[in-house]
């Protein structure tokens, strides 16, 4: 017996209801049976073959995500025992010369970076607003006393890093009884560090360095 037509908006109604009810033709039976469900002939493809597709597609997508996922967890830990071993290579530091010849070379080896920097001078520089180029390219920076990610200009690319190609960076603002400064992880690459990524190992190693000052 042939079907009744329906109307578009009938047919939408019917098919929220049965997204919605996962369940329908489990309860009733008798109408998937009814169903016209053909498997596929010369070439077209029956909903069941779309229903496993569409299983596999997503499958491969969960699988994409978990190995993503996989990959940060790895990177994280990787980050977290330079950290570590970091902290351990500045507990024994008591004067700003050795922090200044340990400092850089430890932190680029934390962030595999290309280049990292290391700018310090008097709070009175900072309170007076001397023109100085760190005072006029990072105040604001260092009044907010946060550490960050992101694309550099050219102008404070070429005070931190001189005659380098540095197109991202991570900065850190510097603090002590007397000093303030800026502590800058450079990459060649301008995706490398960027506004979006995440900043509680920042934020730790901030705070390792300026209890070290």
């Amino acid at each position: 017996m042939p079907s009744t037509p329906i109307d578009a908006e009938h047919e939408q109604h019917i098919a929220a209801y049965l997204t919605e009810h996962t369940d329908f033709f489990a309860r009733h039976p008798q109408a998937l049976n009814a169903q016209h469900l053909p498997h596929a002939t010369d070439g077209v493809t029956s909903l069941f073959d779309r229903q496993i597709r569409q299983l596999r597609e997503q499958n491969r997508h969960y699988r994409t995500q978990l190995a993503a996922l996989l990959q940060v967890a790895r990177e994280n830990d990787l980050i977290a025992q330079r950290l570590h071993h970091l902290t351990l290579s500045l507990v024994g530091i008591r004067n700003i010369d050795d922090l200044l010849q340990i400092l850089p070379n430890q932190v680029q080896t934390v962030f595999q970076a290309d280049a990292v920097a290391m700018k310090l001078f008097a709070v009175t520089t900072l309170q007076t607003q001397v023109e100085s180029p760190l005072v006029t390219s990072f105040y604001t920076f260092l009044r907010q006393a946060q550490p960050g990610c992101g694309a550099v200009s050219a102008e404070q690319s070429d005070y931190l890093f001189a005659n380098q190609t540095i197109r991202s960076v991570v900065l850190m603002p510097l603090q002590s009884a007397d000093r303030v400064g800026v502590l800058a992880v450079g990459s060649c690459d301008e995706a490398r560090f960027n506004a979006e990524q995440g900043l509680d190992f920042l934020r730790r190693l901030n705070e390792i360095v300026n209890v070290i000052l």
